[in-house]
């Protein structure tokens, strides 16, 4: 097939559109080590690893990463799901199938291999958006418009229970995976706004990861806000401020913690962000749709400055949610 074929529906394929037996695969390629010694039995030598192994692995981890998407959902189904009521029947299918994903990632015990390798290989974002499409934040706290449709509450449920399954066990990896993160981003700061906004989600759905790496956290941050808010840093993606300020909220970081790599209160880079990027802040907050603490964010605001249209938006949630 040759590594570059190998691809999410393709595993898909392999593990017979089955979660489980995926994962059971996926254990299987990434367990693998290269011998230590060059020289190996000849017993050992009908189970030594192939030598491209750590190609293997990391299109195996590739192909992991698009598992959650909906074209692997519905691979091999030829109807049509562009017209009324089938679109809320698909989006109930795709909720499903991500908590399957979920629930048999959160027991097959690969996710210590998935960040190892993401790590060596740079997919640190491509590893947050898998995550928090398996989280399906957007469902935890309210009840999505496709939970009428026939299977809807079967999918919410399944959900649900997907996204415990996880926040439990990234509870035991947080400090690990959010150091992954913070590490990454700081060699190399791509794709940062979406890369903040899967983070985002993921610290609303799991707060307990980063009670133990508040550290990596505040690093994440300061490596995010100083790409997006100093002068001449060459990145200017207009709602990348505000995501980064929608994590910190969602993970409890006021803005006077200080970052060890910067040496300095997270505020200072807010303060001194040009007025234009803290203005297409404001815009994309006050329009912000995506899960949000929005009690953890008014410390935030406080510093961003006087923006009365985030404050409205802001009271129109809370009294929402009261």
């Amino acid at each position: 097939v040759g590594y570059d074929k190998l691809g999410p529906a393709l595993l898909w394929e392999l593990g017979g559109r089955d979660a489980l037996w995926v994962f059971v695969l996926v254990r299987g390629a990434l367990a693998a080590e290269l011998p230590k010694s060059p020289s190996v039995s000849p017993a050992a030598a009908v189970l030594a690893a192939p030598a491209e192994l750590e190609h293997l692995q990391v299109a195996t981890v590739r192909a992991v990463f698009g598992l959650a998407e909906a074209v692997v959902c519905f691979a091999g189904d030829d109807s049509d799901c562009t017209e009324g009521p089938d679109i809320s029947e698909r989006a109930a299918q795709l909720a499903r199938h991500r908590a399957q994903l979920a629930i048999e990632l959160a027991g097959s015990q690969v996710l210590g291999s998935l960040m190892k390798i993401s790590a060596m290989s740079g997919l640190q974002g491509h590893l947050a958006t898998f995550l928090a499409s398996l989280f399906q934040a957007e469902v935890l706290e309210c009840e999505p418009a496709w939970v009428h449709a026939s299977s809807g509450q079967e999918a919410l449920s399944a959900a649900r229970h997907g996204s415990e399954g996880l926040r439990s066990l990234l509870g035991w990896f947080g400090l690990e995976f959010w150091t992954c993160l913070a590490n990454g981003l700081a060699a190399n700061p791509q794709n940062l706004c979406s890369c903040m906004k899967s983070c985002a989600d993921i610290a609303f759905a799991a707060p307990m990861s980063v009670s133990d790496a508040e550290d990596s956290v505040a690093n994440l941050l300061w490596t995010s806000m100083r790409a997006c808010c100093t002068e001449g840093s060459g990145c200017r993606e207009t709602s990348t401020l505000a995501a980064c300020l929608v994590l910190a909220a969602n993970a409890g970081i006021p803005p006077a913690t200080v970052s060890a790599l910067g040496g300095q209160p997270l505020s200072v880079l807010l303060i001194g962000a040009p007025d234009e990027v803290r203005d297409a802040a404001c815009a994309q907050l006050s329009s912000w749709r995506k899960p949000l603490r929005t009690a953890a964010l008014a410390s935030w605001l406080e510093v961003l400055g006087p923006c009365q249209e985030i404050r409205q938006s802001m009271e129109s949630l809370s009294s929402s949610a009261a």
